[in-house]
Parts: structure tokens; C-alpha cells; sequence
């Protein structure tokens, strides 16, 4: 299975990628009557998408101060996507009897980044940037995957 948590800049929404399954093999297809044991082999795509807004707000509420808006607007502006983008991948393998029912549960470990910012200070005549102001700003940042597996009975 593959889990994508992706950024999007233009929307200010949490969403959930639609989950996408293809069946490799089925040994139930082979046979007239359904197997004793059945297998199925399949690949399994999902995922998250987040936006910088949710970000802002996950990190209010765990105390940490907000990034401002104005920041937020040049991050939107920015190619910072690929920095909060992740896909893990794991080999998944689910058993039970005929009637149980499997269920992956998906949630991210975030950690605080410092994200360094070369802020203009002085501008020419003709547009120049003269001089730079360097600033850090902490953000919360996906991580690593956790995957947790479960059954009904």
C-alpha cells in the first residue's frame, strides 16, 4: 500500500485523497467455487491533503505561536511543497475468516521545523534589493507514517 500526505497551496482545507484499489491476483477467480482459503493481492493507494492553514491551526492549538499571514501568503507564493510532501510505503499483509472485516488506520508523527527566511530590508532606486533580513519561524512538519492494522470479528 502506498499513503501520500501532500501540501495544497490553493485550498485552505484538510481532504482525503480518494483510496484506490486494484486487484493483482484473486485465487477465488481461478476456481468454480470459492476456495477454503481465499488470497487476494491488491494494491492500495490513499492519502491526505493538507494546507498551510490547517497547519497554522494544529500548531495553535498545541500552544505554538501562529506563523503570520502575511508569511503564510509568501509560503503560498513559494515552491515549499515538495519540503511538506511524504508517501510511505508498506507490504501489508491482513488475515481473518469469512466474514471479518480489515481496517488500515493511517495517522502522521509531526515534528517542529525551523524554516529560514531571507526577508527584504532595503531597497535602490532602480529595485535592487540591498540588504536582507534573515528570520525563523518553527512550523509543524509530517514527519513519519504510522500504520495500524485491525480486524472485526
Amino acid at each position: 500500500m502506498k499513503y501520500f500526505y501532500t501540501l495544497q497551496l490553493k485550498n485552505s482545507d484538510l481532504a482525503r485523497m480518494e483510496t484506490r484499489i486494484q486487484v493483482v491476483d484473486d485465487n477465488a477467480h481461478k476456481l468454480e467455487e470459492l476456495p477454503s482459503r481465499r488470497k487476494v493481492r491488491a494494491k492500495v493507494k490513499s492519502g491526505f491533503e493538507w494546507s498551510l492553514e490547517a497547519i497554522n491551526n494544529l500548531m495553535q492549538m498545541q500552544g505554538m505561536t501562529a506563523i503570520d499571514p502575511a508569511i503564510l501568503q509568501v509560503l503560498k507564493d513559494s515552491d515549499i511543497t515538495e519540503d511538506f510532501q511524504m508517501v510511505a510505503r508498506q507490504h501489508v499483509t491482513l488475515k481473518g475468516r469469512d466474514g471479518d472485516t480489515g481496517t488500515i488506520w493511517v495517522y502522521p508523527e509531526m515534528r517542529i521545523h525551523t524554516l529560514h527566511l531571507a526577508i527584504k530590508n532595503g531597497v535602490d532606486a532602480y529595485g535592487q534589493v540591498e540588504r536582507l533580513q534573515t528570520k525563523k519561524i518553527q512550523v509543524l512538519k509530517p514527519e513519519s507514517v504510522h500504520l495500524i492494522g485491525t480486524k472485526s470479528e
